[in-house]
């Protein structure tokens, strides 16, 4: 562990004092997690009373220069109190069912279903970069006219890409906030370990480990 010893003239014969960088590290770490709940789930950030429930915050930002376009987006249900502290299974079993009501189903299965090809995120990813042509996508696809069409088609059916002049194409608000929250999302679909239940203290385990 690395360590960095105070220098300073020590009269009084104290020992010097010691800083873990790790802890340090840490500590930093802790913070900047307490204060993004704060601000943008505050609900499990107060310690007053107990929470259970779900919640995901994004926020998007593109500089563009001298202007700045930011947009901000929660998802979250939260029951605190006695109930949330007495019924934790109970009262999980409510946020979530309140944090699905909220949402829009249909409408993000359209969006899901657009994101759901490995062409159609090269064409998003490309476009992400700036308007690009119809010729500058098939290269970049290697996609012929026929194929290219549909994908193109069905990605301004989710309303994610839009016509910028003839035969160029350019990414919508909901294009750019859709490729960059699944790019976003990318490290934390990785993690297969089970969901932990209301009070459960292990870590879980993968997904795809078994009984032996």
């Amino acid at each position: 562990m690395k360590e960095t010893r105070n220098r300073r003239s020590n009269p009084r014969g104290r020992r010097p004092t010691c800083t873990s960088t790790s802890g340090a590290r840490r500590s930093t770490h802790r913070n900047t997690r307490s204060r993004t709940l704060a601000v943008f789930l505050p609900a499990p950030a107060d310690c007053r009373a107990p929470a259970v429930g779900l919640g995901a915050a994004m926020t998007v930002v593109e500089a563009l220069g001298g202007k700045t376009d930011v947009q901000n987006a929660t998802a979250e249900a939260f029951i605190r109190g006695r109930r949330a502290g007495r019924l934790p299974n109970t009262a999980m079993e409510e946020a979530a069912r309140r944090i699905c009501r909220r949402g829009d189903i249909p409408a993000l299965a359209g969006v899901l279903a657009a994101l759901g090809s490995v062409h159609r995120l090269t064409i998003l990813a490309q476009l992400l970069e700036g308007p690009a042509t119809y010729r500058a996508l098939g290269r970049r696809t290697s996609l012929k006219a026929g194929p290219l069409y549909h994908h193109i088609n069905q990605l301004r059916l989710a309303g994610l890409v839009g016509p910028k002049a003839r035969d160029t194409y350019v990414l919508t608000r909901a294009g750019r906030n859709a490729v960059l929250g699944a790019l976003a999302m990318g490290s934390l679909v990785k993690d297969t370990r089970l969901r932990l239940a209301p009070g459960e203290k292990s870590r879980g385990q993968p997904a795809s480990a078994g009984k032996r």
